[in-house]
């Protein structure tokens, strides 16, 4: 199979802001607070390790909620691992509208599999589970 690479600015579908924070433009640099990179992430990792979740409340509730859904193992094993104090979770959203169509969405899941991919391969020590949120008219 071939692959075939396009710059991420090339890609005129995206908006000049989603472009500028992929790029690290430093006039957006005071909206967020870690530089786009992934050694950024081991910040990320202190300050959630710094700030713990009540993680048995957490899968509590998402195993209520898939527990009548047919779903396959890795998904009820990414569930348990949320109970690990070395797990964190790669999140994206979406929110369904009319004009920015099916291949955003698929372009944000698969972004947000292949940046759980990347982060378990540079910090081994710790489990990342990619998580999808739909968004909903107001949520």
């Amino acid at each position: 199979m071939e692959i075939q690479y396009k710059p991420f600015a090339e890609i005129n579908q995206f908006s000049s802001f989603d472009k500028a924070y992929a790029s690290a433009n430093s006039a957006l640099r005071p909206f967020y607070k870690y530089d786009v990179n992934i050694n950024s992430f081991q910040t990320i990792i202190d300050t959630k390790k710094a700030n713990p979740i009540d993680r048995n409340v957490l899968v509590e509730v998402l195993r209520e909620q898939y527990a009548d859904m047919e779903t396959n193992e890795k998904v009820h094993q990414n569930i348990e691992s949320l109970l690990d104090e070395n797990t964190f979770t790669v999140i994206t959203a979406h929110q369904p509208s009319l004009f920015t169509g099916p291949l955003y969405f698929i372009y944000k899941t698969i972004t947000a599999l292949n940046l759980a991919e990347e982060l378990t391969k540079k910090y081994p020590e710790n489990r990342f589970v990619p998580v999808f949120w739909i968004g909903g008219e107001d949520h």
